[in-house]
């Protein structure tokens, strides 16, 4: 286990390494966190209509 830990910063150290975020798999595949959404609410029980709606995204 150590080992692998010391391999993981070896290479975090040498190599150029860019964080993508906490919500890095959602932004990737927002149908399927969209999907994961609604059966959580269905779970719930929460009735779901969705609509098209329009976000404003922060500018980086």
């Amino acid at each position: 286990m150590a080992h692998s830990i010391l391999v993981i910063c070896w290479h975090l150290s040498t190599n150029d390494y860019d964080d993508l975020g906490g919500d890095c798999s959602a932004r990737r595949n927002t149908d399927r966190q969209r999907s994961r959404l609604i059966n959580q609410l269905h779970n719930l029980g929460y009735r779901v209509t969705l609509g098209l709606g329009v976000v404003d995204l922060p500018v980086m």
